[in-house]
């Protein structure tokens, strides 16, 4: 591997062995933006299938959908910059333009997504989300133009998805990445989607 990609990987064991997901000692009240991935429990494909690198919403996908798109009716100083549903997790960058908690908007995207998620299956011992999710404070322009990017390209890039049960062995780590970009300010994010990685 490159010193790029061997820094890539490094960056990638430290994230994930991470034992604290969260931004130490960070105020998550404060505007600016935020990239959210929340995974479905055991990491089901309910959300949605991706064909030819289109997305296809299951039921629960569309109210995932209707929910993310209407959430700033609950919380008027928030919006969602823009989102992927995926097969079994999403994606979504939220904007907050006030002092709202971060953690209270995802928490009530989960409970509702959640209850309608219950009344579709009739059975209220089955859950739709994993416990936790996972955040990245979005620290500059140079970051959310990334982030849109990975967006917008996840499901053509579905193949190459850490998230995807049937990923092939050159896959993406997008809070690695994020990482790297962190670190180091030559790293080129466009190269990261058009470059095959030998890594």
């Amino acid at each position: 591997p490159t010193t790029t990609n061997k820094q890539l990987i490094n960056t990638i064991m430290a994230y994930l062995q991470r034992k604290n997901i969260r931004w130490a000692n960070y105020d998550y009240t404060l505007p600016g933006y935020y990239f959210i991935t929340i995974v479905t429990y055991k990491r089901k494909t309910i959300l949605s299938k991706v064909e030819d690198g289109e997305i296809y919403l299951s039921i629960i996908g569309r109210e995932i959908n209707r929910c993310l798109r209407e959430i700033h009716k609950k919380f008027i100083t928030v919006r969602v910059d823009d989102f992927v549903i995926m097969p079994n997790h999403i994606h979504f960058i939220i904007e907050n333009n006030g002092k709202e908690s971060i953690a209270k908007v995802v928490r009530t995207i989960k409970a509702l997504t959640s209850c309608q998620y219950t009344k579709q299956i009739k059975d209220n011992d089955v859950k739709l989300w994993q416990r936790n999710y996972f955040d990245r404070v979005i620290r500059n322009e140079r970051e959310l133009c990334f982030v849109r990017n990975y967006i917008f390209k996840n499901p053509q890039r579905w193949d190459k998805d850490k998230l995807n049960p049937e990923h092939n062995a050159n896959c993406d780590c997008i809070m690695g990445t994020l990482s790297l970009m962190e670190i180091d300010v030559n790293f080129n994010p466009v190269d990261y989607f058009e470059e095959e990685r030998d890594v």
